[in-house]
């Protein structure tokens, strides 16, 4: 098996994977920016616009929903260390 660094098999970058991921986001785009004039040119970014609802939670101070739920996993945990 050929590796190259932590992602994984050599070939994993290919062409053909570039062209799955693009045809994957304009269905993406299509589907989310369907109301939009050309909707596929949104497909490489879509985050539309930089509202306080599309833009990383982050930039207003807040955690992402993955930080959040991590959180949320550790803090029975830490109670429970606490009592003992």
């Amino acid at each position: 098996m050929l590796l190259d660094g932590p992602i994984g098999p050599k070939n994993a970058g290919t062409r053909a994977r570039r062209r799955q991921d693009l045809d994957r986001m304009k269905a993406k785009a299509r589907r989310v920016y369907g109301h939009a004039r050309h909707p596929i040119k949104l497909a490489n970014h879509l985050q539309f616009c930089s509202c306080h609802m599309c833009c990383n939670p982050r930039r207003i101070g807040e955690q992402p929903m993955q930080e959040r739920r991590a959180d949320a996993a550790l803090a029975p945990d830490k109670l429970a260390t606490a009592e003992a």
